[in-house]
């Protein structure tokens, strides 16, 4: 996965994602199939609108992997979902600082294009964060998980704030499997194991791309599986050209056998990663326990939020480091 350092710069994979999720009925299946809270069974969905640039600044819209959307709740009152989409391989612990910012600057940029009279107050933002990195989601979703805890009445000033996760890959394993949800069929294309499984998944897709009304999904489906997934199965020059969605399953039959070994090649390389990152994880812990007592959560939460280099690093530094802060790197300035 692009590793989102330089966030201005946008690579195929997050053009053919954002694509994807520009398409109402992928938001309407994201919403409906993976937020379990009350208030999504009050939205009208008839009224989802994406918010273009006569509502918000180019200074937002040039986060070229983020989207705003916006609903009726309650049949009377916007709501904004906020859509990040995350590619970065590591976690991210500003994120909930990060996220707030943008919030902010989407509030602001409402009050400037005259949404808002004098007497109406913000509308509430869903914000929402898609994560399909290989390592568990580790930071904090909470900002007051990220500022430093103080005595008394003086709590009472800081912000509240968090934001919803969709960490792909864990959502896949452990949560439903939803045969007439987008959403869901885009989730398991993305964490499909075996050849079987995205022949499967394809296959569904097919039946209900038909429809006439479903075309530019379909369309955005054929963008993302050349883009994204032939990407990750094909060499660069074996990598076919799509004219339509209805070709997929096609091309899938005629490369099978080649696709079945790598992909099982690159499932095992994902899973021995994974596995090694918790395992270097909970080493680690271990270790800095026995040295210097007990950790706090948030402690916690910063190693897991470490790439396995840093993790490694760690691991090498915690019987000679004479303070827990020695096993950390020294922060370094986030481009945005």
């Amino acid at each position: 996965m692009p590793n989102n350092k330089s966030r201005s710069v946008s690579t195929p994979h997050d053009q053919s994602y954002k694509l994807l999720f520009s398409q109402r009925v992928l938001v309407r299946d994201l919403l409906l199939g993976f937020v379990p809270e009350d208030w999504v069974q009050r939205l009208d969905f008839e009224t989802l609108e994406k918010v273009g640039n006569e509502y918000i600044s180019n200074e937002l819209l040039k986060r070229s992997n983020d989207l705003v959307w916006r609903l009726k709740l309650n049949g009377e009152q916007w709501l904004y979902v906020y859509v990040m989409l995350e590619f970065q391989s590591s976690n991210d612990r500003w994120m909930a600082l990060r996220l707030m910012t943008y919030i902010g600057l989407l509030y602001q940029d409402l009050v400037k294009a005259g949404q808002l009279t004098e007497y109406q107050k913000l509308p509430p933002v869903f914000p929402l964060v898609i994560h399909n990195g290989l390592a568990p989601w580790h930071s904090p979703m909470d900002i007051e998980e990220l500022i430093e805890q103080v005595p008394g009445d003086l709590s009472s000033y800081s912000p509240s704030f968090r934001y919803f996760l969709l960490d792909e890959s864990r959502q896949a394993t452990d949560g439903p499997r939803q045969s007439n949800n987008f959403a869901a069929d885009l989730i398991d294309l993305e964490c499909c194991h075996s050849v079987d499984e995205v022949l499967k998944v394809v296959q569904r897709l097919q039946s209900k791309l038909l429809r006439a009304e479903h075309r530019p999904l379909a369309d955005a489906f054929r963008v993302w599986l050349q883009a994204v997934l032939f990407k990750r199965l094909f060499s660069d020059e074996d990598i076919p050209k799509l004219d339509s969605f209805e070709e997929v399953t096609t091309v899938l039959a005629e490369r099978v056998d080649q696709w079945r070994k790598d992909i099982e090649r690159k499932a095992a390389e994902k899973s021995r990663i994974e596995c090694r990152f918790e395992t270097t994880l909970k080493i680690v812990l271990r270790l800095a326990e026995l040295r210097f007592g007990p950790l706090s959560l948030a402690q916690r939460e910063r190693f897991g939020a470490l790439s396995e280099t840093d993790l490694e690093t760690a691991t090498d530094l915690v019987l000679s480091a004479t303070a827990l802060e020695e096993l950390f790197p020294r922060d370094k300035p986030r481009s945005s």
